[in-house]
C-alpha cells in the first residue's frame, strides 16, 4: 500500500483547494441571482437573521443620532458638516421604512437605492427602471452597466472565496499549522464583500443619475405630490411615447411604454 508523507498530503490538499477554486468560479457563474440574494440576506432564512437585523438597526440608529443637529451654542459649522455627512450616509446605506431593513450591509444599500431613487418623481424605482433604462443615453447606460458588472463580480468573488475558505478548513484540519491557510480566502471574502458594498453605493448613485437624466421620466414631485416648478416652467401631464429613435429626446414628462 502506497503511503504518503505529511508533506505530500499537504501538497495534495493544497492542489485540491486550487482545483476547487477553479471549479467554483465556473459553477457559480450561472448562480449570480442566487448569490446576490444570499449576499443581501433576503434568501435563504438563516438562524442569525434576527441578530443581524438588530445589528443593522443599531447601525442605522447610530447614524440617525449622528445626523441630528444639537440645539444651542453647540451648533457650529463643523457640527453641521458632520451631521450632514452622517445624514448622507444614512440615506445612502439604509432604507427609511423599518419593514425594508435587511440583515446585511449590501442588502440595505440596495434597499435604500430601490426605495429612494424614484421618490422625487412619485415612482417605484423597481417598476420604473426597466422601462426607463432603454431610453438612457449611451454614456449613462454604459456607466450603469459597468457599475452593475463590478457589483456582480465582487459578489461572485466573495461567494467563491467563502466556499473556498470552508473547503480549506476542512481539508487542512489535520495538517497542523497549515490549517491557518484558510484565513487567506477568508480574508479575501471580507475584502470582496466590502468591495461589493462600495460597488453597490456607486451603482446606486449612477443609477439615480440615470433616472434623473432619462428622457421618459415624469415631472419631479413636491412633498404634496404635485409637479414642482422649474423656474417659470412646469411639466404638463405625461405624454405616452411608444418608441424613441436613437439620438432623439422625449418631451418633458413623457412616459415611455414598455
Amino acid at each position: 500500500m502506497l503511503r504518503m508523507s505529511p508533506k505530500d498530503l499537504i501538497e495534495n490538499n493544497c492542489l485540491l483547494v486550487a482545483l476547487a477554486v477553479a471549479l467554483l468560479a465556473v459553477l457559480l457563474q450561472p448562480l449570480q441571482f442566487a448569490m446576490m440574494n444570499v449576499a443581501q440576506g433576503s434568501w435563504p432564512p438563516w438562524p442569525g437573521t434576527r441578530w443581524a437585523l438588530r445589528w443593522q438597526q443599531h447601525r442605522r440608529n447610530r447614524l440617525a443620532e449622528a445626523a441630528r443637529l444639537p440645539a444651542g451654542k453647540e451648533l457650529t459649522d463643523a457640527v453641521v458638516q458632520r451631521a450632514g455627512a452622517a445624514g448622507q450616509q444614512l440615506r445612502r446605506r439604509f432604507p427609511k421604512p423599518d419593514h425594508l431593513l435587511q440583515p446585511t450591509a449590501l442588502g440595505n444599500v440596495l434597499a435604500a437605492m430601490h426605495e429612494s431613487a424614484g421618490r422625487a418623481y412619485g415612482l417605484d424605482a423597481v417598476t420604473a427602471w426597466p422601462r426607463l433604462y432603454p431610453v438612457l443615453g449611451e454614456q449613462a447606460r454604459s456607466l450603469v452597466d459597468d457599475r452593475r458588472d463590478t457589483l456582480d463580480g465582487a459578489v461572485r468573488m466573495a461567494a467563491t472565496m467563502a466556499v473556498t475558505a470552508i473547503a480549506s478548513l476542512l481539508l487542512l484540519a489535520c495538517s497542523g499549522w497549515w490549517v491557518l491557510l484558510f484565513s487567506i480566502p477568508a480574508g479575501i471574502t471580507v475584502l470582496a464583500y466590502n468591495a461589493a458594498v462600495q460597488a453597490a453605493l456607486a451603482y446606486a448613485r449612477d443609477r439615480a443619475r440615470g433616472l434623473r437624466s432619462a428622457p421618459g421620466r415624469p415631472a419631479r414631485r413636491a412633498a404634496d405630490g404635485t409637479a414642482r416648478k422649474a423656474g417659470r416652467r412646469t411639466c404638463p401631464e405625461p405624454a405616452v411615447v411608444r418608441s424613441v429613435a436613437p439620438g432623439n429626446t422625449v418631451a418633458c414628462g413623457a412616459r415611455v411604454l414598455p
